[in-house]
């Protein structure tokens, strides 16, 4: 089969490190991949039909997020690339119950203890398998998950979007409704990061709230805001005008395109009733109790990390889902102190509660998917062929200037 692999090697890794690697260094492209095999009775291979290409696909790349990253490294070398994957099952194990040949299926690429058919960790037991001890290659029953480890598959995340096939466990799978066509399924994984980082860390009814950055996790966040709190006032950062047009779609009651930041504090001041103080030495700050009460930062570098900080009013929550950012050297971390901020950080996505219903990320973002479908169309912008990944990847790190919002690999 075509694949992209990730090729962890650590002398590719030193040479990486020290920018003496090319851009694809790390990744290995063939088209003769052995098709995977199901090797345990509850898992599902899926023919691809959708691989998107995100952010932190990227870094993997790059090599340029933190190292405490590795504990998503799956033990499998080379390992294939890309969580956002729709398809169609091609084979299924002999317990498989609930999915059949011809499903047309997303995945979530955490396999967690109810994955393996094992006791429940803590992290699961409390409705967060994105913490659960499985991605460590832990589990409550060494015994049970014996299996397992002897098979080298334990441990990490999957991935399998920028392969022709791929395999999950039974319970890594979602069925796609026929409402749904396959460039709006490819956009469940990031819309269920959105709505886990709101339904964990949600805003109050009449908040006012910032979403930083308008890339495909900043426009589903607004659409989670809008669609679950629709008193809330939402303020989009965005940077490029095609964003700021999907902004507004998706339910942004401001949309902010200002570069320069004493200007963009002053407009967004403006908006909140918030006051500007200019402290002698250093950058003004909004201060007080009236201001954004809550900030999504969907890229989270050092750049809007310390913008965040500065804009906050006290007391109020900064959540950071985005993942722009590795060992920080040059943000005044004194404003979360002095202004008793809360930090929050938002990673993949879990079992939500939202009012009385409690279900997977997954399913509530199937069911927003089939209830706005015109918001969708058009957030997938480019489609490439796996043999043309370079070509696909400079695209998505260039987003501007290709007006890119999702890029995606076609498989079908």
């Amino acid at each position: 089969m075509q694949a992209l692999m990730f090729d962890f090697k650590m002398w590719k890794v030193i040479l990486k490190k020290i920018h003496l690697g090319s851009s694809f260094l790390l990744t290995k492209y063939s088209r003769v991949w052995k098709v995977p095999e199901i090797s345990h009775p509850t898992q599902i291979r899926v023919k691809s039909l959708l691989g998107g290409i995100c952010a932190s696909d990227l870094h993997q790349i790059d090599l340029n997020v933190s190292l405490y990253e590795s504990i998503l490294a799956s033990p499998q070398n080379p390992f294939p690339l890309g969580h956002e994957v729709v398809g169609v099952i091609d084979e299924i194990g002999k317990e498989v119950t609930s999915f059949s040949i011809g499903d047309r299926v997303v995945y979530t690429p955490i396999a967690s203890c109810n994955s393996y058919g094992l006791p429940l960790c803590p992290s699961c037991q409390n409705n967060n398998p994105q913490a659960c001890l499985c991605i460590a290659g832990n589990s409550m029953d060494h015994e049970i998950s014996l299996p397992y480890r002897k098979t080298n598959s334990f441990g990490g995340f999957g991935g399998g979007g920028f392969s022709e096939f791929f395999l999950g466990f039974q319970e890594q799978m979602f069925k796609i409704p026929q409402i749904i066509p396959d460039e709006h399924a490819v956009l469940v994984e990031p819309l269920a990061v959105a709505i886990h980082a709101v339904l964990d860390s949600p805003p109050q009814r009449s908040d006012n709230v910032i979403v930083i950055g308008a890339g495909i996790i900043g426009l589903m966040t607004i659409l989670v805001l809008k669609h679950f709190f629709p008193k809330v006032t939402i303020i989009s950062l965005a940077r490029y005008a095609f964003q700021a047009e999907k902004a507004r779609l998706m339910g942004a009651s401001h949309v902010i395109q200002e570069r320069d930041l004493p200007k963009r504090k002053k407009e967004i001041t403006s908006i909140t009733q918030g006051t500007i103080f200019k402290p002698t030495l250093s950058p003004a700050v909004l201060y007080g109790e009236k201001g954004p009460d809550i900030i999504y930062d969907c890229v989270a570098n050092e750049k809007t990390v310390d913008e965040s900080l500065s804009m906050i009013k006290h007391h109020g929550t900064i959540v950071f889902i985005g993942m722009g950012f590795t060992v920080t050297k040059h943000i005044d971390w004194s404003l979360q102190i002095h202004k008793e901020i809360i930090i929050r950080g938002a990673f993949v996505h879990g079992i939500e509660a939202f009012q009385n219903e409690t279900k997977p990320a997954f399913a509530w973002a199937i069911d927003l998917l089939s209830l706005y479908t015109q918001k969708f169309t058009g957030l997938v912008t480019h489609f490439y062929k796996i043999a043309d990944y370079k070509k696909a990847i400079a695209v998505a790190r260039t987003k501007g200037k290709n007006q890119a919002i999702k890029v995606v690999f076609d498989f079908r």
